[in-house]
């Protein structure tokens, strides 16, 4: 029961600290427009449409068994974005916080909707892993790697399939 409490507490510190670096950081109003992949968006930024990576996460391919198609539904379904066959011109509303410079020279985003931080809900739920490099701030990595473990603890989506294969060992065995 103290146990119980104690993570129930721990949990709760941590929402306020992610809520709390939400509202101190620039945060921007962007549309999205598509969802490419688990982690990967195009948005529309004052007019300007580009393609974004989610920061810290790193979500299965989409040919990637089934985990990489439950990743981009998860996150089209949070992002109220239609499926391209219905032809609908609804854009999903998000605020992002751009936390730097990926690959290819696309922003690293912390994408937030109705007050969840999209990342850490993807972590959470084990439908993605956490990535990070020499530049990720000391506190994104706490919150990140509490949140990964947890979901790993339960065995909660890619975490309690045995034949799960993480998307950069995915990625390297298909360059082979």
């Amino acid at each position: 029961m103290v146990i119980t409490v104690i993570k129930r507490m721990f949990q709760l510190i941590i929402f306020f600290v992610v809520f709390l670096f939400a509202v101190n950081a620039h945060s921007t109003l962007v549309l999205i427009t598509k969802v490419i992949d688990g982690d990967t968006i195009i948005m529309d930024v004052e007019g300007i449409s580009m393609k974004a990576r989610l920061a810290y996460v790193d979500a299965p391919e989409l040919d990637q068994e089934i985990w990489g198609i439950t990743a981009k539904t998860f996150l089209t379904k949070l992002l109220n974005i239609y499926p391209e066959e219905m032809n609908l011109p609804f854009l999903g509303e998000a605020q992002a916080i751009q936390v730097g410079i990926g690959a290819y020279n696309r922003p690293l985003i912390l994408l937030f909707s109705e007050g969840i931080c999209l990342n850490l809900a993807l972590v959470e739920l084990g439908l993605a892993e956490t990535y990070f490099d020499s530049k990720t701030p000391a506190q994104w990595r706490k919150i990140f790697t509490f949140a990964e473990n947890r979901a790993k603890e339960k065995k909660t989506g890619i975490w309690g399939d045995e034949n799960y294969i993480s998307p950069k060992e995915w990625r390297q065995s298909k360059k082979k």
